[in-house]
């Protein structure tokens, strides 16, 4: 799976991990988020490079901040597209856990939640 749906999910149940749920879900919920939390590490600290090297600078360095963003050079606006897709594209195994739809019907989920989901869903 592409590390990016990875992520979406990791951050659809991320959302919900604070319910109270029954144990076997909340066990199923950490070692989900456990195993995903190394692949979102690495997507970070690449992504982190990727605006380092195509941002615009302050005097110290630092990423020009714009808008709320970040600035990106307008001679390599192309190059950071480029960069960010074949990194958000990248094959990850994926965790090895799986849910029903009964386990989560406890679960306030919208629709685009759950096909993020989809992939560790068991019908």
């Amino acid at each position: 799976m592409k590390i990016i749906e990875l992520i979406k999910a990791k951050k659809c149940l991320e959302s919900v991990c604070n319910e109270k749920v029954n144990v076997k879900l909340a066990y199923k919920l950490m070692k989900f988020l456990s195993a995903a939390q190394t692949e979102e590490a690495f997507y970070d600290l690449k992504m982190k490079e990727i605006i380092n090297e195509f941002s615009e600078k302050c005097e110290d360095g630092t990423p020009l901040l714009l808008n709320g963003g970040v600035k990106i050079s307008e001679d390599k606006i192309n190059e950071c597209n480029m960069a960010i897709k074949e990194l958000s594209e990248i094959e990850v195994e994926a965790p090895k856990i799986s849910f029903t739809i009964d386990e989560l019907e406890g679960i306030k989920i919208s629709a685009n939640e759950l096909l993020a989901l989809s992939e560790f869903i068991d019908e």
